[in-house]
């Protein structure tokens, strides 16, 4: 019984506990955290940066309240060619379709974070806007 657990019971196959580096940077990551709001107030920055540029694009942000920002494209297929098409101009944006959103209301989902120069994002939003005009997602 032992035996098949380990190899079947899902709760134990994925519970392996994180590797001793990874616990001590995320340990170094709270203290600087807790130390200085420097890092949330530059997440917070650049988060309001980037949807402000996309907006302004044209595109649908949805409704978050995160850092994190979806660019509404609707389509399943076409919402991972236009994440790979992105991936292939250089922007990595995960394509999320149904089953785990709604059918008909696939994104991209964007993670800026406080590590993003605006130089980055500035690139990134001209990505978007070349992929986007030329799947006709933006009017020219």
């Amino acid at each position: 019984m032992k035996e098949w657990l380990s190899h079947r019971g899902r709760p134990i196959l994925f519970s392996t506990s994180l590797p001793p580096a990874s616990v001590a940077s995320i340990t170094a990551a709270v203290k600087l955290l807790m130390s200085s709001t420097e890092y949330t107030d530059k997440l917070w920055d650049n988060a309001k940066y980037f949807k402000d540029k996309m907006s302004k694009l044209g595109y649908d942000i949805g409704k978050s309240e995160t850092p994190i920002t979806p660019i509404m494209i609707g389509e399943e297929a076409k919402t991972m060619n236009f994440s790979k098409k992105l991936l292939e101009n250089g922007v990595f944006a995960s394509g999320i379709v149904f089953l785990t959103v709604i059918k008909g209301t696939g994104r991209v989902r964007c993670m800026v974070t406080a590590g993003h120069t605006k130089e980055q994002l500035d690139r990134a939003v001209e990505i978007f806007k070349s992929v986007g005009e030329e799947m006709g997602l933006l009017t020219l």
